[in-house]
């Protein structure tokens, strides 16, 4: 019995490693909280954003869709009026607003020679945190459901490091976003851009 479970424990090895597995970091810019930045009626104002994020892909054997899993850590400054929280007296504020999001959905590419075209969707969460002050003193704190919708281009460089450029788009809080309450950050859409490097483990 030791030797059949010790067997199995093997062969289940060699089958998980001729799996492939991606390990991927990229960084880039976009436009955030799309529809309240436009809103001429509300006085915020989001800059462009600092994206960092890192990915891991696990692809099974002979398969164009994998599991993917994804965090993402978004900073943008704002100033305007605090319309929502009470903060600053109705007086101009210069801030920031920092989400923190864990992403699990699954991509799919085409596999093709040197370059691949692919997409990818998920659900997720976002921690967000808004700063009315440059040091971050004061400032709230909301968590929310989050969608990912992306496009993925990827150009091999060897057979195991590869270029990509990740344009997507998150919307936050899709279920509030039906409501009549709108808040301060948000129920919202963002458009990122990000350039990245991937290596199969």
């Amino acid at each position: 019995m030791k030797k059949l479970l010790l067997l199995i424990g093997v062969l289940f090895s060699i089958d998980l490693l001729s799996q492939e597995i991606e390990f991927g970091v990229s960084t880039g810019s976009g436009f955030v909280y799309v529809v309240e930045n436009s809103d001429n009626t509300v006085n915020i104002n989001y800059n462009a954003p600092r994206v960092l994020s890192s990915t891991l892909v696990y692809t099974p054997k002979e398969s164009n869709v994998g599991i993917k899993l994804s965090y993402q850590n978004l900073i943008a400054n704002l100033n305007g009026i605090d319309w929502q929280y009470g903060y600053n007296f109705n007086r101009q504020f210069q801030g920031s607003i920092e989400n923190k999001t864990f992403i699990v959905g699954i991509e799919y590419m085409k596999d093709l020679e040197k370059l691949n075209f692919g997409y990818n969707i998920g659900v997720g969460q976002t921690m967000e945190r808004i700063n009315f002050d440059e040091r971050g003193i004061v400032n709230v704190q909301n968590s929310f459901l989050v969608f990912n919708f992306g496009g993925l281009m990827k150009y091999k460089l060897n057979q195991k490091l590869s270029l990509n450029l990740e344009p997507s788009f998150l919307w936050n809080d899709p279920i509030r976003s039906f409501s009549r309450y709108y808040r301060l950050g948000g129920e919202d859409i963002n458009f990122l851009i990000q350039l990245g490097l991937r290596y199969k483990l």
